[in-house]
């Protein structure tokens, strides 16, 4: 039973890659997933100092998502105003803005939804639409680098479940 157990938190571990790619909270379930497991095996083969990694790691990357597209907005001279557009444009974008494409779809509305949170903000803001653009792309390079990041948090997690939680 708890090879069964161990493949089904591996295909559920592999749902979250492919969510976090999407940009939905696939480390929110795979950490889930983890936890269940641990409870499930009575923490035999993951145990609590384990779990505790992974929700640090989860936090870790979920915060560094969040701010990457603000953060390349402000480093490449936009205002903290197109700093928060990036922010709520990432957000606003991947719900609204999202390509019909399998998987990726979603990550490219995000990144469409920094670039334009940015850029409208930045333009409103000082009035240079060129300098708005760079910002803007800046952004959308920002939001991209972060899902990224996030989707390595993820492999790691992964990788880690796969080893440490082989019922061996």
């Amino acid at each position: 039973m708890v090879w069964l157990y161990y493949v089904i938190l591996l295909l559920v571990m592999v749902a979250g890659v492919l969510l976090t790619l999407m940009t939905l909270p696939g480390l929110w379930l795979m950490l889930a997933a983890t936890a269940g497991y641990a409870w499930l095996t009575h923490f035999q083969h993951i145990g609590l100092r384990m779990l505790g990694v992974f929700l640090a790691i989860t936090l870790v990357a979920e915060i560094l998502e969040t701010l990457a597209a603000g953060h390349a907005a402000r480093k490449s001279g936009g205002s903290r105003r197109a700093s928060f557009g990036a922010l709520v444009g990432g957000v606003a974008g991947a719900a609204l803005l999202a390509v019909p494409l399998p998987i990726i779809g979603i990550l490219i509305g995000a990144c469409l939804g920094a670039f334009a949170g940015a850029m409208v903000m930045e333009v409103t803001k000082r009035g240079d639409a060129t300098q708005s653009l760079n910002v803007g792309i800046a952004a959308a390079k920002g939001k991209l680098a972060g899902t990224l990041l996030k989707l390595a948090f993820a492999g790691v997690m992964l990788l880690l479940t796969a080893w440490r939680a082989m019922p061996i």
